[in-house]
C-alpha cells in the first residue's frame, strides 16, 4: 500500500541486512536478531533507569528476556511483525525520556525533539491503531506527573506534551499526510 508509507523506516534493518550480505536469505536473519535484541536493549534502559543499584542487576537481566519472549509478540515472531516491534522498543524507552524531561534531567526541547525522533525510527509502521497502546500509557504518565507532584510538574508535563506533539508530527509527515487520505 502506497498509504503506509511509514513502513518503509520499519523496513530499513532488513533492508540493509539484505544489501550487506547480498541475499534475502542471509540478510533476512539479522533483520530479526535487530528487532529482537532491540526490545531487549530497549528494556534493559528502563530497568537500568529505574533500577540504577548493583542489586538490581538480575532484574535488568532477567526482565529483558521476559520483554522479548512473552504472549503478547510471541506470533509476531512467526510472521514478524516489524510495525509491532518497534512500538514495543519504542514504549520504554518513550517511559524512561518523559521520566527524564518531567523531572527536569533534560530540557523540554531535548526531551521533545529525542522523544519525537524516537518515534521517527521506531513508528509502528505508520499505523495509527498500534499507537493504542502508546497513547494510553502517554495519558498515564501525563495523569501521574499530574496529580502526584508538585505543581511545577503540571506546567512542565503540559509543555513537553505541548513540544513533542510538534515534533512527533513534524517528523512523521512522510506517513501522517498519506493516511489522512483515508479519511
Amino acid at each position: 500500500w502506497s498509504l503506509y508509507t511509514g513502513f518503509l523506516v520499519s523496513q530499513f534493518p532488513e533492508t540493509f541486512f539484505e544489501w550487506v550480505f547480498g541475499s534475502v536469505t542471509r540478510g533476512e536473519p539479522f533483520g530479526f536478531w535487530f528487532w529482537f535484541f532491540g526490545i531487549g536493549v530497549s528494556f534493559y534502559v528502563f530497568a537500568k533507569y529505574f533500577f540504577p543499584e548493583k542489586k538490581y542487576m538480575p532484574l535488568r537481566i532477567i526482565g529483558p528476556v521476559f520483554f522479548m519472549y512473552n504472549f503478547y509478540i510471541l506470533n509476531g515472531w512467526s510472521i514478524f511483525e516489524r510495525a509491532k516491534f518497534s512500538l514495543y522498543i519504542a514504549l520504554p524507552l518513550m517511559i524512561v525520556i518523559f521520566f527524564k524531561t518531567a523531572k527536569k534531567e533534560w530540557t523540554l526541547l531535548k526531551g521533545a525533539i529525542v522523544l519525537g525522533l524516537l518515534f521517527f525510527f521506531f513508528n509502528g509502521g505508520g499505523s495509527p491503531p498500534l499507537y493504542g497502546g502508546i497513547a494510553v500509557t502517554y495519558a498515564l504518565l501525563v495523569v501521574y506527573f499530574i496529580f502526584s507532584g508538585p505543581r511545577a510538574y503540571t506546567a512542565r508535563v503540559i509543555g513537553f506534551t505541548v513540544l513533542f506533539a510538534i515534533f512527533f508530527f513534524l517528523f512523521n509527515l512522510y506517513w501522517i499526510l498519506p493516511q489522512g487520505r483515508l479519511l
